[in-house]
């Protein structure tokens, strides 16, 4: 059964939502940086290194953010669908349509860009959303942290 890693300073926007959802499909999130201050993506992404390192390397983990995702299904259909891409690193990918898009644009978009085009529906990569294996994804990240 994957594991669930979720890095969240602090309760806000959508925590509650996770939890809940967490708990209908009976996951037990590890929720890294808890009542830390939130200093940037760099230290979000050595505490969820440093915590996969422990773990098998064949052990598959799935990191989330816990302001924006909740579940839908169980680990047990999460794994199956994983297994089945053949892929060793997957990360989210979110479709804005047309009324998210606008709002996306209104309240965060502070460069005035025009969301890109893609040749898929998908056109925003959600990188706070990922699955691997964990011995694959320690390497990734030593790999992005050592450059």
């Amino acid at each position: 059964m994957p594991k669930v890693i979720a890095f969240g300073t602090d309760k806000q926007a959508y925590f509650d939502l996770f939890i809940e959802s967490c708990s209908r499909y009976n996951i037990e999130p590890v929720i890294l940086g808890w009542d830390e201050k939130w200093i940037g993506y760099g230290k979000k992404l050595v505490a969820i290194r440093e915590y996969i390192k422990n773990l098998p390397s064949k052990e598959i983990v799935l990191v989330v953010d816990p302001f924006d995702v909740i579940f839908l299904c169980g680990l047990d259909e999460i794994e199956y669908k994983f297994n089945r891409t053949c892929s060793a690193f997957l990360c989210g990918a979110l479709n804005l349509g047309r009324l998210a898009g606008t709002i996306y644009n209104f309240k965060f978009n502070k460069t005035g860009k025009e969301l890109p085009g893609t040749p898929t529906n998908y056109n925003h990569l959600n990188s706070g959303t990922w699955i691997s294996h964990a011995g694959y994804a320690e390497y990734i990240i030593n790999e992005l942290v050592d450059k």
